[in-house]
């Protein structure tokens, strides 16, 4: 008897040892997979439509779903690329002026504003007069921001190179869709038992609503914010609301779009056209962004919208972005879990 315990803890330290060594080998690739699960649920119903068109044929199915995903995902970089190329000369020609003629005047709907006013009025004739003084006398608040702004371009670039292997082990995973459902199927049953599958197709439901109200919010965030813009005259308002969209996409917020596209039109057009950029955005597309994602999902899940706005917020805020991917979908299969145990029902 007790060799048999012997052998059975050897046994468990064995299949440890062995899990701990798959974890520690795809370690660098966990948020690849996770995002490649994520857009596999998402698209399945997209993927099988691709390949009722393309008579059965998974494979040839995946590489037109990840040359798309591809393109997706590099093509407004490469438009961002050769937009920039384009208004360099302009940039170039803005620096100089600015080198001969100064900073422009501050508008007096700036310069009045209360506490504030003065201040910025100040800091702003001295930086018109002797820039190079105050530059060094902010040198290190300078550096500090540089350097963030440093660190965000490295993740950002880390995050392009994760979502590139997502897609391709997306498509790996929509090319064999039913042996991966079958294998699912199995450590359900052995986990949760009869209800597990039922959760598992929540959790999946859950997965597919944040994507449509992601992508949904952002397009949304895209369009306005591209009439806006073509309303002012900015030139570039279809890229800028292009570049707005992906920054729904991203979970960055429009403000990192407008903001610098308000001050850009202050430069050139004036504060009034500056101040219509800023309340368009912050009337119609910043309202989008806080309230229409999580509407859209609340819609197609069921799920109240606070549990919804909860599961996004607090999801984004522990694991970041893929976060709004898991927070909401952990609260959705607790919250049914929960209805259960009360006797009330399943109402998601």
């Amino acid at each position: 008897m007790q060799a048999d315990g012997q052998i059975g803890w050897l046994r468990l330290a064995c299949i440890g040892g062995l899990l701990v060594g798959c974890f520690t080998i795809l370690r660098p690739f966990v948020a690849p997979l996770i995002w490649a699960t994520v857009l596999a649920v998402s698209c399945w119903p997209a993927f099988r439509r691709l390949r009722g068109l393309l008579r059965g044929r998974a494979g040839l199915a995946a590489w037109v779903f990840a040359l798309a995903g591809m393109a997706v995902l590099l093509l407004p970089l490469v438009a961002a690329g050769l937009s920039a190329a384009r208004h360099a000369p302009d940039l170039l020609a803005g620096i100089e002026r600015v080198r001969h003629d100064g900073l422009p005047r501050l508008p007096e709907a700036l310069t009045g504003l209360p506490v504030v006013g003065s201040r910025l009025a100040q800091f702003w004739a001295e930086l018109s007069g002797e820039g190079a003084a105050v530059l060094s006398r902010y040198g290190s608040e300078i550096r500090v921001g540089v350097g963030w702004l440093a660190a965000r371009a490295g993740s950002f670039t880390l995050t392009l190179v994760q979502f590139a292997l997502a897609i391709i082990l997306a498509a790996l995973c929509l090319a064999r869709a039913e042996r991966a459902q079958a294998i699912l199927g199995a450590i359900e049953r052995r986990i949760g038992g009869s209800e597990s599958g039922e959760m598992m197709a929540l959790a999946a439901r859950t997965i597919r609503a944040v994507s449509i109200g992601v992508v949904g919010a952002a397009f949304v965030e895209g369009v306005l914010s591209a009439v806006g813009l073509a309303i002012a005259g900015v030139p570039g308002s279809a890229l800028l609301g292009v570049a707005t969209f992906a920054s729904g996409i991203l979970q960055l917020g429009p403000g990192v779009v407008f903001l610098p596209v308000a001050a850009w039109v202050w430069w050139h057009d004036g504060w009034p056209w500056a101040l219509f950029v800023l309340a368009w955005h912050l009337a119609l597309v910043v309202p989008v962004a806080m309230f229409g994602g999580p509407g859209l999902m609340s819609n197609d899940t069921g799920l109240p919208m606070v549990l919804v706005l909860f599961g996004v917020l607090g999801g984004m805020l522990a694991f970041g972005f893929i976060g709004i991917f898991l927070g909401p979908t952990v609260l959705a299969v607790s919250y049914t879990l929960g209805l259960r145990w009360l006797g009330l029902g399943a109402r998601a």
